[in-house]
């Protein structure tokens, strides 16, 4: 067991004599890697810009971030490829320059220990509002040392089995991307009725939705009574085309009742109802972040068109999140803010169904070919209300939510095995170096030099006094 002091020279500057006009490399923070020996981009600058006020750091010297959080986070390099073998970068760094017979990515492996970085933590001190890990704690860091021959045959092994554990959070890094994908198709199929095509053709008596529909808003005293735009909607013959002839495609406002509030701003309170706002509103579900209130008094002359239901749909209007859609869960009475609307049933209907269809690309699509405005864009109630919605006969809307619901689950159940397996890799990473700095990753080889042989020769490298 060495320190590294005993090895290596911490935080050395560059010779005074360089001139300031050559050219060298510059790292800024952004571009020391995370878990990686490589600096991601160098910069190339004249040395008389960045002599001062910065770090210095050469060809194959170690570096190790020192401030939070990026030290927890890994971040850290072996310098190589350096202009003209100078670099100079972000004064938050700790540099080691190792002396003969050390590999630097042996040093930087065992930096990389989740242990060392824990240990690093524990040093701490604060300046200018900011933790740092004191020049202290690297001098005195124990690590094992073997000959120069079994740090390289480790280093060897440690770099072959990260190159697969890497290669296998690679692939699991492109899976939420897949099934993103994969949901959104889902939803299209859903939309256009070819999920349910094979459903639809051997349920006979599946019936029409256009007299199904008929019927149910003669039903409905308010049903298809509100007004409709008069503007013209953009796109919406791609909503409906192709849509199977046993469907309906009736207006929103034909289906639902829209609750909103396009006044002032509500007025908080510390309690009372909650009040759920675009910014609680998600792609498929509700927030509970932030928590909001306003009054019982104010809730009631504030929500003058109406109150949402547990099944109702919300759906933001205006912003950056304009178009995302949620179905209410909540069985507590809340109030809506400015730029959401609820969208509540006129009569019985599977409102999972067309929840699914509003979160589909072709809906999405239609929400944004027509929304106004620059600074704050948005969809007019007055507009939404006459977009076009399929409409599936009953028994079809039940089996697309079925349907949906265990396509669902499926990307789900993909998606906590794929979180599960990113943590094991980080797992065996920690397991990997572990294992190689006990001494127990590769075989040791007699025929190596003795140990004391290297450190005669380092300490023979350091200036006598």
């Amino acid at each position: 067991m060495v320190t590294i002091k005993d090895i290596a020279d911490i935080n050395p500057r560059h010779a005074k004599w360089l001139d300031d006009a050559m050219p060298v490399s510059f790292a800024p923070m952004a571009a020391i890697s995370e878990g990686r020996p490589e600096i991601l981009s160098l910069e190339e600058r004249p040395y008389g810009e960045v002599r001062k006020g910065f770090t210095h750091f050469g060809e194959g010297d170690v570096l190790f971030a020192k401030i939070t959080p990026c030290m927890e986070n890994g971040k850290g390099a072996v310098a190589t490829g350096l202009r003209n073998g100078i670099g100079c970068g972000t004064t938050e760094l700790h540099v080691i320059r190792l002396l003969g017979g050390i590999s630097s990515l042996y040093l930087y492996r065992f930096l990389s220990q989740q242990s060392v970085r824990r240990d690093a933590k524990e040093t701490f001190t604060s300046s200018a509002g900011q933790a740092r890990v004191p020049t202290r704690f690297v001098e005195e860091l124990e690590l094992p040392l073997p000959t120069l021959a079994e740090q390289k045959r480790i280093v060897a092994k440690v770099e072959e089995l990260l190159a697969r554990v890497n290669a296998a959070r690679e692939f699991l890094a492109k899976v939420p991307a897949i099934l993103k994908r994969f949901r959104q198709s889902v939803l299209a199929a859903a939309t256009s009725g070819e999920l349910t095509e094979e459903w639809r053709q051997s349920a006979l008596s599946a019936g029409s939705a256009k007299s199904e529909l008929a019927s149910r808003l003669a039903m409905s005293k308010d049903g298809g009574l509100l007004p409709r735009a008069s503007e013209p909607i953009e796109g919406q013959e791609l909503m409906i085309e192709g849509v199977p002839d046993s469907w309906a495609t009736p207006k929103l406002t034909e289906l639902f009742r829209f609750i909103d509030y396009r006044g002032k701003t509500p007025k908080k309170s510390q309690s009372g109802k909650r009040l759920i706002s675009a910014k609680n509103i998600k792609m498929g579900y509700i927030s509970e972040e932030p928590v909001e209130f306003v009054s019982d008094e104010f809730y009631r002359t504030w929500m003058t068109r109406g109150f949402p239901k547990k099944g109702d749909i919300l759906f933001v209007t205006e912003g950056h999140t304009m178009g995302f859609a949620a179905l209410n869960n909540r069985d507590d009475e809340f109030a809506l803010s400015q730029r959401t609307i609820a969208l509540q049933p006129w009569t019985s209907l599977e409102t999972r169904c067309f929840f699914y269809f509003m979160m589909s690309p072709l809906f999405q699509d239609l929400v944004r070919a027509n929304a106004t405005g620059s600074a704050a864009v948005g969809i007019k109630a007055a507009k939404f209300r006459a977009f076009p919605i399929p409409y599936p006969p009953l028994p079809e809307q039940h089996e697309i939510v079925r349907q949906v619901d265990h396509l669902f689950s499926l990307a789900d159940s993909i998606e906590k095995q794929m979180a599960a397996g990113t943590a094991r890799a980080e797992k065996l990473t920690q397991a990997i170096l572990a294992k190689a700095f006990r001494g127990d990753l590769v075989p040791q080889n007699p025929k190596d030099e003795l140990v004391s042989e290297l450190l005669k020769r380092i300490a023979a490298q350091r200036p006598r006094h």
